[in-house]
C-alpha cells in the first residue's frame, strides 16, 4: 500500500476510534431523555441496567454514523478517485469501464425505499455513461449474509467485504491490510489511555450512581413513580 495512501488511512481509523470516545464523555445524566415506558417496558429495574442501556444507545447512533462517513473516505482513498455523479460515491475504472459505486456500510444498512432509490440513481449515470456501470458496495460481512432486501429488490449488481475492496484497489489483500491498521490505531489509543472498552464501564458506573441517586429506592430498585414523575 502506498505510504500516502496509509497514512491517510489511519487518519480516518483514528478518527472512528475518537468519535466513540468524545461521545462518551459528552454523556451525562441531564442530557439523556429517559423514555419511562421503553424502560419499564423492557424491564430495566436498576440503575445499572439503565445506565448500560442509556449508553449503548447514544453511543452507537455516533458510531454507526461516524463509520459510514469515514468509510467512504477510506474507500476514495485507495480507489483515488471520488465522483461527481448523483448517487455515486466513488468510480473505478477498469477493462475500460466507469463503475459508479455507491457505498454502504455493510448487509443490512438498506431498506426497501433505499435499494430502489439506489436503482435509480445508479441507472441513470449508467444511461449518461455508455461505458458506465452501477455498483453497490458494502465494506463488510458476506454475501450469503447481504439482506434479503437487496438481494429481491436490488437491479444493480453488488458486491461485499473482501471482494468489494479487492474491487476499489485491485489487491486481494486490501481488506486484511486496513483490518491490521484498525489494530494498530487501536493499540495506539489503548497505549494513550482512551481505550474505549475501559471508558465504556467507567461511564456506564458514572451514570448508574446519579442515576441510583435520582431514583433508586434503598433496595436498589428504580422506584418507577419517581422517574415516572421527572420525566413527563
Amino acid at each position: 500500500m502506498d505510504p500516502e495512501v496509509k497514512a491517510k488511512i489511519i487518519n480516518q481509523l483514528t478518527a472512528m476510534a475518537q468519535a466513540p470516545v468524545r461521545a462518551l464523555k459528552k454523556i451525562q445524566i441531564d442530557t439523556i431523555d429517559l423514555n419511562p415506558f421503553l424502560l419499564r417496558i423492557l424491564g430495566l429495574n436498576t440503575p445499572e441496567s439503565i445506565a448500560e442501556f442509556c449508553v449503548s444507545q447514544r453511543v452507537e447512533r455516533s458510531v454507526v454514523t461516524i463509520y459510514g462517513t469515514r468509510v467512504q473516505r477510506i474507500a476514495k482513498e485507495i480507489c483515488g478517485r471520488g465522483t461527481g455523479v448523483e448517487g455515486a460515491d466513488i468510480c473505478v475504472e477498469e477493462d475500460g469501464r466507469r463503475y459508479y459505486v455507491q457505498i454502504k456500510a455493510g448487509p443490512n444498512t438498506t431498506n426497501k425505499d433505499i435499494v430502489n432509490s439506489i436503482n435509480r440513481l445508479l441507472h441513470s449515470a449508467e444511461r449518461r455513461d455508455e461505458n458506465g456501470v452501477g455498483l453497490l458496495g458494502m465494506t463488510y460481512g458476506t454475501r450469503d449474509r447481504v439482506s434479503s432486501i437487496t438481494q429481491r429488490y436490488s437491479s444493480i449488481d453488488w458486491l461485499i467485504g473482501r471482494e468489494f475492496w479487492e474491487f476499489i484497489s485491485n489487491d486481494p489483500l486490501c481488506a486484511e491490510s486496513i483490518f491490521e491498521l484498525a489494530g494498530q490505531v487501536a493499540e495506539r489509543s489503548a497505549n494513550e489511555g482512551e481505550l474505549y472498552s475501559d471508558l465504556y464501564k467507567k461511564k456506564v458506573k458514572e451514570l448508574a450512581d446519579e442515576i441510583g441517586q435520582k431514583y433508586a429506592r434503598p433496595d436498589g430498585t428504580i422506584d418507577w413513580e419517581k422517574l415516572f414523575d421527572a420525566c413527563m
